[in-house]
Order: structure tokens, then sequence, then C-alpha cells
């Protein structure tokens, strides 16, 4: 997807890829990459892509019955946005104030004590927030959370897969959290959502969206990234480092292992 750059590409039918691409070049360095390591590749169309454009792009990856072809198109979970206003990120300036608190309390002064308020600032948000992506409990609104994620839309997809003789695949499975418009360059709400997708919490949320899928169907479950640093774009990568052992990571691993 981003050698392609099938997110903003414009690429409708085969004859604008001739006509941009005409000597097949990108694919083909893709798929020289992937019989390298004989990897299993997965190559991804344009959004606006027609049958023949995807068509086009799959016969050139022919002859490897593993690769998985997918459009340029995504699920956003819109169920966070309301439960940042109502009872997350709102409430971190107050518990700064009990946290600073509890620095007291715990004889923690100049550095300690700034640490100390830096590593659990967002201790009071996070909780609510995670249930709120699970069910809308906290602000009412269901829209795009797990359980109707688990329960109505996942298993849709998979009725219609299986009317057409299809195969259910997941793409860049998992939590996708960034900011919209403005708030994306909000460095705070960004560390938020950083701590949020790599939380106990979150760790919980992917363990039952990859039972809930498991139930739906034994094909791999693709996450994202499985290392990428987080940025204010989102947490991509399911470790934020080589080594990053988080509730995320580990919930991707072990809940792999059955599909």
């Amino acid at each position: 997807m981003g050698w392609m750059a099938t997110n903003t590409s414009t690429l409708k039918d085969a004859a604008d890829r001739l006509h941009l691409c005409p000597d097949r070049r990108a694919m083909d360095i893709m798929v020289a990459v992937a019989n390298e390591p004989d990897a299993d590749p997965r190559f991804t169309g344009p959004h606006p892509a027609d049958d023949a454009l995807m068509r086009d792009l799959a016969q050139i990856a022919r002859g490897r019955p593993e690769t998985q072809p997918a459009r340029s198109c995504r699920i956003f979970q819109r169920g966070l946005e309301p439960a940042v206003r109502s009872s997350g990120l709102s409430r971190c300036t107050s518990h700064g104030a009990l946290e600073s608190q509890d620095a007291v309390d715990l004889g923690l002064t100049g550095v300690q004590a700034d640490s100390h308020l830096a590593a659990h600032c967002f201790d009071l948000a996070i909780r609510p927030a995670a249930q709120n992506l699970r069910d809308g409990s906290v602000s009412g609104d269901t829209t795009d959370i797990l359980s109707f994620l688990v329960s109505a839309l996942l298993p849709y997809h998979a009725a219609v897969a299986a009317k057409h003789g299809l195969t259910l695949m997941m793409y860049e499975g998992g939590s996708h959290i960034v900011g919209s418009e403005a708030q994306v360059d909000d460095m705070s709400l960004t560390e938020f959502f950083t701590r949020l997708n790599f939380s106990p919490g979150m760790g919980v949320l992917y363990g039952d969206l990859l039972a809930g899928w498991r139930a739906l169907s034994d094909a791999p479950f693709y996450g994202n990234v499985d290392i990428y640093d987080p940025r204010k774009w989102g947490s991509w990568g399911a470790m934020r480092h080589p080594g990053d052992d988080n509730p995320r990571w580990q919930a991707l691993a072990q809940g792999r292992a059955p599909c």
C-alpha cells in the first residue's frame, strides 16, 4: 500500500496504470522482493480501481497462491471521539492534581514527582475510553464499537463472502485512533491516544476482536504493521520498537496462533 501510494492513487482502470507505469515496474519489484525470502505478500490496489485493473494487478502476482490482494479502503472506528469528550482527556487536568497529591503522599519531589505525573496523567481517561470502544456505554454513542463489529458487521461480511464462495480476509485489523482535522496536531491528544493504544484495556479489546474473528474465519488476521513508532497519524505498529512486549502485541501474538 505504501510503495504503491494506493490511498491517494487516482488510477481507475488498466489503461490508466499502463499509461503511468508502462513496464509494471512497481509490482514486478514487489513480487521479486517477496519471492526472495519466500514471504507471503499482500498487495493493495487503488480504492477507485475497476475490476479490470484489479484483475491486471492480480495477474502480475499470479503463481503465488498465498498472495492476498485487497482494495485500499478502511472502516474507521468513531466510537472513541465521544468518550474523549465526555469522560476522557478532559479529566486529565483534574487528574493531574490528584497525581500531584499522590506524588506528595509518596514523598516524591522535583524530577521524580514530574516523572510520576507524566506517567499517570491519563490513567482516569484510558479506562472509560476503552470501555466506550467496547460498547459505547460511556457516551451513549454506539457507532463503530467493538461489540457491533464482532456481532453484526464482521458476520455480515462473512455471510457475503460465503455466498460468493470467497475467503474472508482481515486487512489492517485493529485500532486506528487519531485526531481529526485540527486535532491531529494536538500533541496532548496524540499522547493520550498512544497511551490508550498500548494500554492493558486495549489488549483486552484486541483479545475479544481476535476471538470474534476466529469464530468467523480460519484465515490469518492481518494486523497493520508489526513495528512502527507512534505518531500523530496513529499507532500503526503492534510494537513501538523491537522487544516492545505490550498488551496489544501480546494479544495479537497469542490470538494469531490458532488462525
